[in-house]
Formats: C-alpha cells, structure tokens, sequence
C-alpha cells in the first residue's frame, strides 16, 4: 500500500508538471501557423519560369540575421517552384520581394499597425492591420511576420503574394532565426500558390 501511494503521487506530480509547466524550451506557443495568400490567376502560368532576384523591402533588415535566414529558405522555395535564383536584379524576369517583422508586446507600443510588407493595392488586406493571433499579446511572447510578394520585374505587376505569422515565448529556441525563418517559409508556400483571400492555420 504505501509503494502504491508514493507510485500515484509521483503520477499526479508528473501530470501536473505537464499541464502546468508551460511550453518545452524548444516549442512556439502555438505550432500553427497563420498564413493568408493572394494570386492573380491568369498570371500563374509564369511562376517558375526564368531567374528571379530575391529584392529586400527595407534595406536595413539585409544584414540581419532574421533576414538571411529568411532569404535562404525563401531561396530554396523558389528553387522547388523552378526558378533559377540569381543575385543580380538586372538579370531576372522576376523579383520575390522580401520583408519580416519581428513584434515584441513588451517594448512595441503599438503591435497592431501595419506590418509595412511588400503588398499594395494587390491582395490589400495582406499589408493592412497586423493581426496577432493565438489570443492577442503577451509581454513574453514574440510574433513573427513573413511577407513575400512575386512580381513581373519590368512592370512590377504583382503574381503572388503571401503572408506567414507564428508565435514563439521569450527564451526558447523558437525565437532563433534558423528555427522560425524555415518554418514560416515552408509554411507560406505549402500547397502552393493556394487558395486566393483565404486565411489558414497550417500544422
């Protein structure tokens, strides 16, 4: 009996340490991802086709390293769509412009403007209001906002275009661009080009 008691108490301890003892040190708060994409489609008949630059929207994100990471995965997205990525603008047919921003509730005193992404009139309500999902803010929680936008390189007419938003707690790994920088990405083009004005929460 007393083996018993000390074997169902260490159970109950267990179970409480899981439900209570908040999220591992190397999980976002929510897995999911919220991923919303746009297309014109009479134009997706040129994706994949020919070289395209990856062009930076703000210039000072360019040598972070949030923004390398991104422009490394976003790089091996466009490969798998069969593009041929160059470095030089000049050269390519198209260009995928690139922007991320990283919100932290605890210094941030506005989180909800604007992301500033790459969108304008096309896919409107991609580059307007940043909805934080999951619950709204939390002082230990930052949200990640990948924004990528495909586009004719001459004319600048938008093709594609998408938005990815993840969370992850203050201190684990999920913060560390090489983890959120390839989860996003992978998100945003999965099921590619996807379902135009519908927003979903991918695994």
């Amino acid at each position: 009996m007393k083996y018993s008691v000390m074997i169902i108490a260490s159970l109950l301890l267990s179970a409480c340490t899981t439900s209570f003892g908040g999220p591992p040190r190397n999980a976002a708060v929510n897995p999911s991802v919220e991923v919303t994409r746009f297309h014109e489609a009479d134009l997706l008949g040129s994706i994949g086709k020919g070289p395209i630059a990856i062009v930076a929207v703000d210039d000072t994100q360019k040598g972070s390293a949030a923004y390398r990471a991104f422009e490394l995965s976003l790089s091996r997205e466009l490969a798998q769509l069969g593009y041929d990525v160059v470095t030089d603008e000049k050269a390519a047919v198209q260009t995928a412009r690139l922007a991320y921003r990283i919100i932290d509730p605890a210094t941030d005193k506005d989180p909800f403007v604007s992301a500033g992404g790459p969108t304008g009139a096309f896919g409107r309500s991609v580059g307007v209001g940043l909805n934080i999902p999951f619950g709204g803010p939390r002082r230990d929680v930052l949200t990640y906002r990948l924004d990528v936008r495909l586009s004719d390189a001459v004319s600048q007419t938008a093709i594609w275009e998408g938005r990815a938003i993840q969370q992850a707690q203050t201190g684990t790994r999920g913060t560390d661009p090489e983890i959120f920088a390839p989860i996003l990405t992978r998100a945003l083009f999965n099921g590619f080009p996807g379902t135009s004005g519908e927003t979903i929460a991918t695994p």
